[in-house]
């Protein structure tokens, strides 16, 4: 290791010179304002600002080498947003032409924590890749509202690839989540809520293990899954102000720190019943221990014993594939069947171990495992997947020496300057980093399933069916937003009636919509004699739109269908066609709803008119053609 000695620097120049002692790649620095002939007789005035910084962030490691590894994340990525996970040729097995969902988790977080403003190139970056991804989910097939994440995507088709694991899609949650941390932008928090409530299914299926389970056509409990969903549960439970996310973390917390921990061995195991020994168990594991929501009474001894280890099984000395020098780092499994402990220099899994070090206080160690990787990393900044081409002796997999996504994301992002935003220890950390890239959004007060499910039964309350002209086609509806749902199938998929309840800012009313897809069903409707049927469903509609039971309805003027309607049957409500022009005048305010046709109001003007008609709580029955 290089020591660098600095002596004779002012107040306004020590920074800079740790700086370049970083980017040089020195083991040690201490920096003086003091001058020759002896400089080392007494201590710089600002020699707990340089310690402070030397330590933080592990003086944010090599400057230059994350600029080129962020550099080389962007350039890896393709016209869909995807990052192509390696630069690897096409021979290359399972490292070619794919994109890895983990691996997308890990560039958007490094890009995300590595940004300095709302205007930061690298957050469009990180946006790219969450818009990609979130367009890419798989609904689970038992309940649509659960959103699996593929293990990868091909990189020129998008075709996806199964398993679906509860790691990947905890990964990719804590990603959205920073997202919407770090910038106030609620619009993945839909895709947020589908994926953290798949890992509560997965948590529900482990029954009285109270761990979450490694997909749905798997039943064993994996440490690192466990550990993965722990922080994007606890952080969807932030988001939201939901405590039913934070109430499965803590039971996957007391998995961890009991049937997950081997205490005989001192270290986490690989999963229930599962004897395997796992280098990510032990770093991540690590931590876990570290945040203030994953502590055991003796967590710290149980970090020291965890790292120790990590040092005893899986540290490993290779020549690099690059440049042949030797570089020594971690292996991704211990103790195969020949005996051996790990056989390779894994660039992704030695990064993990590094901020386990950086978090449990020892950022010298972390400094030394960053600028161990610089064997192993290209001239352009992409770091290689492991030194030298190695089958791993305990899972059979190669692994590759090709600059990986993987390995170059996570040197982003143990070095980023913003890095414990990251699997927070601590809700402060939170709190400080909260909007840092953006602005505080508007206060909403969210719609819950409970809601729309009461909101269901309400409307379609005594009906069995409903009948409209054998000679209609009506049209389909298409649901995109977490709040609209279905009223009306005409078969398992194809939705003809559909409500929805329009997120309301706080303090104020939600506005409410039904839509029916054909007019033969507002004439059904007004011809329909029994009490179970599209009459009934139609009134159902007036009063749960309305919010009243006996409600003032506002109806568009100059249609037939619409007064016929309301002749037969809104008798016992009070209504009045308003026209264009006193819509304009602000006259729905006088009305709890309005009834019309869905293509008539066509104009900007009208179109804002109802917007904030249906904004203050107002609401809207709509029929039309949708095709």
């Amino acid at each position: 290791r290089f020591a660098h000695l600095i002596h004779s620097t002012s107040s306004a120049d020590w920074r800079r010179a740790l700086e370049l002692s970083f980017e040089r790649n020195a083991g040690y620095v201490y920096i003086t304002d003091d001058v020759m002939p002896n400089p080392w007789d007494t201590l710089p005035a600002y020699i707990e600002a340089q310690s402070d910084a030397s330590a933080e962030n592990c003086g944010n490691c090599n400057t230059q080498a994350v600029r080129g590894s962020l550099e080389w994340l962007r350039g890896q990525q393709r016209n869909s947003g995807l990052l192509e996970s390696f630069d690897a040729p096409a021979s290359a097995g399972w490292a070619a032409d794919r994109a890895y969902a983990y691996d997308q988790a890990v560039a958007a977080i490094a890009f995300m924590l590595n940004a300095d403003s709302k205007h930061s190139s690298l957050l469009t970056d990180a946006r790219a890749i969450l818009a990609a991804v979130s367009v890419n989910l798989v609904p689970d097939p038992a309940d649509s509202s659960l959103l699996q994440v593929p293990f990868s995507w091909r990189t020129d088709t998008l075709v996806s690839s199964s398993p679906y694991r509860s790691g990947t899609a905890a990964w990719v949650a804590e990603a959205f989540g920073l997202y919407q941390l770090l910038t106030g932008d609620e619009a993945y928090e839909g895709t947020l809520i589908g994926i953290s409530k798949w890992l509560q299914s997965r948590l529900a299926a482990s029954g009285a293990n109270n761990c979450v389970i490694g997909g749905p056509d798997v039943s064993w409990c994996s440490t690192e899954h466990n550990i993965d969903s722990f922080f994007a549960l606890k952080l969807t439970s932030y988001l939201t102000g939901d405590d039913a996310y934070a109430t499965s973390a803590d039971t996957i917390a007391s998995t961890l720190a009991s049937g997950l921990w081997g205490a005989a061995q001192g270290r986490f195991k690989q999963g229930l019943s599962d004897g395997y020994k796992a280098l990510d168990c032990q770093s991540w594991g690590s931590i876990w221990l570290a945040s203030e929501h994953g502590q055991p009474i003796d967590s710290t001894d149980r970090i020291e014993s965890a790292l120790s280890y990590a040092e005893l099984k899986f540290q490993f000395a290779q020549r690099s594939n690059l440049t042949g020098a030797l570089t020594s780092g971690y292996g991704p499994y211990a103790d195969g069947s020949n005996g051996q402990h790990a056989n390779c220099v894994w660039s992704e899994g030695t990064l993990g171990v590094a901020l386990a070090y950086l978090r449990a206080g020892q950022p010298t160690k972390t400094r030394e495992l960053v600028h161990d990787m610089a064997a192993i990393t290209a001239s352009d900044g992409g770091l290689l997947y492991a030194a030298q081409e190695t089958v791993v002796d305990v899972s059979g997999s190669v692994f590759y020496p090709y600059p990986s996504v993987a390995g170059t994301g996570w040197q982003a992002l143990v070095c980023a300057a913003r890095q414990d935003v990251f699997w927070a220890y601590s809700s402060a950390v939170l709190e400080a980093n909260q909007y840092t890239l953006g602005n505080a959004p508007t206060c909403h007060a969210r719609v819950g399933m409970e809601v729309l499910s009461a909101s269901y039964e309400s409307i379609t309350s005594n009906v069995n069916s409903v009948e409209i002209s054998s000679g209609a086609l009506p049209g389909y509806f298409v649901l995109f937003d977490s709040t609209a749902f279905p009223i009306v199938l005409a078969s398992d998929t194809a939705v003809v009636a559909a409500a929805g309840i329009v997120q309301p800012a706080c303090g104020s009313a939600a506005g409410r919509v039904v839509s029916f897809s054909h007019s033969s069903f507002i004439d059904a409707a007004t011809s329909d004699t029994t009490s179970n049927g599209m009459s009934t469903l139609m009134l159902n509609a007036v009063k749960w739109v309305s919010q009243s039971q006996n409600p003032s309805i506002a109806l568009q003027s100059g249609s037939s269908t619409i007064s016929n309607l309301a002749s037969a049957k809104f008798g016992a409500f009070s209504y009045a066609a308003l026209s264009d022009a006193e819509i304009l005048s602000g006259a729905l305010a006088g009305y709890d709803m309005l009834f019309a046709t869905a293509d008539h109001y066509s104009s900007d003007a009208l179109v804002a008119a109802l917007r904030e008609y249906l904004s203050g709580g107002g609401g809207i029955v709509f029929y039309g053609t949708p095709w």
